[in-house]
């Protein structure tokens, strides 16, 4: 008995160690890495930070608890809230907007060991995971980028965790907190509103067959999440973003469909139009464009050599979400699983295959990786499999255990490179490389002019705002769509990159600031007096005067 406690001691202090690794890795830098602030981030952290000093959003709702509205999406408001305490206690910062996510990426390791153990039964398994997951660069670089998916991660997991526990130890309790904690996600990220109904449907075949009440229970949950789910849906707010990414709602995709259905058509000739229509119509023509999304999310491509979209999160040159050795590590864990087939064990290749749907059901900055983030935790557990099956063998004098440990050693070495030093220079206008800069400029100048004139896009008026630690009521009900104003002090925002176009004969009585788009042309009224360029060179913004 003693000997058990000592090993378990030991255990834990491992596991608290990963953690504290984890840690590290999330929070090194933070402030600064990923370079720029992303108009998502920045707009989470005000509205978050808004309502808590005011308990209003800015459209005057009341404590919010399902949605708020930035531009007909209504996104879950949780996460702001989340970023909006943090900047209590870190300040008005990047860093205090991306610290609950990188937080929550670093504890997701605790449910991910516990999981995989109930799992394999095996502790050195678990570790690994923890381990894997902690250095796995589609995790930690989206747990650094104020990624909401990342947060209702670690509370899916560990309702998932508690549903097997309650299965094993037919507790009802555990059941009911392992259903509270995976509901939860509803509310922090939409793609779960899809997951939780599918990640009950084989939970009741887990359950011995003289559980009744334990099988009974899972079927309520199946049947209340899939109610749930169905209600979201037919919901202005629950529908609104899929609405607009939608596959089967996008034009686009529906004029390529039609075209190409007519082309097949025009090639079947004339006298064979029902041939035609049995093989091309239009729904076989969104099939395969499902397919053609779905499998998208499978590509070694974007796994191993270009990381996807969207780039405001993952933007490192010649780095995919995982690591070569995964690769090899994945399909070891694979074979081994089907080798002896357990029906837990295949759940995790369920649980893999319908990850994918929501984003599959898109279309818009695709393969959108966010969306999918849940696929990311069966093939770590997977892998972490293989990497424990090949690490017991040995070939002559050869130890595969060490030569896996030195290669994923040199990757991590690899991808820290990358995104330490190549990351802010590679498509930084993704991630709103200039944005902060642009208003600091003002801040710090506007004193100097009568009247300035900038562009309202990509959220500008919020960054001033953030920037000035500006979170006053009186603009309650003054935002437009995408979170627009007309004016701020002596700031007015204009409707269009290039505001020198938007010049008055009465500015030009005053001492003007213009802040146009980098690639806007210089009017031979204005003389440049300041740029702004992003890391990769091009430029930004150009800051323009009259001659007054």
């Amino acid at each position: 008995m003693v000997i058990i406690k000592v090993q378990k001691s030991k255990e834990i202090k491992y596991l608290f160690l990963i953690f504290f690794f984890a840690v590290v890795l999330r929070l090194y830098n933070l402030n600064n890495l990923p370079y720029g602030f992303h108009e998502d981030e920045l707009s989470n952290t005000y509205v978050g930070r808004f309502i808590l000093e005011n308990g209003k959003d800015l459209h005057g709702n009341s404590w919010p608890l399902l949605y708020f509205d930035k531009f007909g999406d209504y996104p879950p408001v949780f996460p702001m809230y989340f970023s909006g305490l943090s900047t209590y206690f870190f300040g008005i910062n990047e860093f205090a907007a991306r610290f609950p996510t990188a937080l929550f990426g670093a504890l997701t390791v605790f449910p991910l060991y516990y999981l995989t153990l109930s799992f394999f039964k095996d502790k050195k398994t678990g570790l690994i995971s923890a381990v894997l997951l902690s250095i796995a660069p589609w995790h930690l670089v989206y747990s650094r980028s104020n990624a909401e998916g990342i947060i209702a991660l670690f509370f899916f997991l560990s309702g998932l965790l508690s549903l097997f526990k309650g299965i094993e130890a037919k507790k009802k309790i555990l059941l009911f907190f392992g259903y509270l904690c995976i509901s939860f996600t509803y509310f922090l990220y939409p793609s779960f509103r899809l997951l939780v109904p599918l990640t009950f449907i084989p939970l009741p075949f887990f359950v011995d067959r003289k559980e009744k009440k334990i099988r009974k229970l899972l079927l309520i949950f199946l049947l209340i999440s899939t109610l749930f789910t169905f209600w979201i849906s037919r919901t202005a707010w629950g529908r609104a973003r899929f609405d607009q990414t939608s596959l089967f709602g996008n034009s686009g995709i529906a004029a390529a469909i039609k075209a190409r259905n007519e082309a097949f058509s025009f090639g079947a000739g004339q006298n064979n139009i029902l041939e035609a229509r049995f093989f091309h119509n239009k729904i076989a023509g969104y099939a395969r464009e499902f397919l053609h999304q779905y499998l998208s999310y499978f590509s070694p491509i974007n796994f191993y050599f270009e990381g996807g979209e969207p780039y405001r999160y993952f933007s490192i040159p010649q780095q995919g979400f995982f690591y070569f050795t995964f690769m090899l590590l994945f399909l070891a864990g694979l074979f081994f699983l089907l080798k002896k087939t357990e029906p837990k064990k295949l759940y995790l290749i369920y649980l893999t295959a319908v990850s994918v749907l929501p984003a599959a059901l898109t279309v818009d900055f695709t393969p959108h990786f966010h969306r999918s983030i849940l696929m990311l935790i069966p093939i770590i557990m997977i892998i972490s499999y293989g990497y424990h099956k090949l690490t017991t063998v040995r070939i002559g004098m050869v130890y595969p255990k060490a030569i896996i440990s030195l290669l994923l050693f040199f990757e991590l070495l690899y991808f820290s490179h990358q995104y330490i030093r190549q990351s802010d220079s590679f498509k930084p206008g993704y991630k709103n490389d200039g944005n902060r800069e642009a208003v600091m400029y003002i801040k710090n100048n506007e004193e100097n002019y009568d009247s300035i004139l900038m562009p309202s896009k990509e959220k500008l008026a919020v960054y001033y705002l953030f920037y000035s630690n500006d979170f006053s009521p009186s603009y309650i009900g003054q935002f437009g769509y995408n979170l627009t104003l007309e004016k701020i002090g002596k700031i007015t925002f204009i409707d269009e990159w290039c505001s020198s176009k938007k010049m008055t004969e009465d500015k030009l009585n005053q001492k003007i600031l213009v802040v146009d788009n980098g690639d806007c042309g210089k009017p031979s009224f204005l003389k440049e007096i300041y740029l702004i360029k992003r890391k990769d060179s091009t430029n930004a913004f150009r800051f323009l005067t009259n001659n007054k």
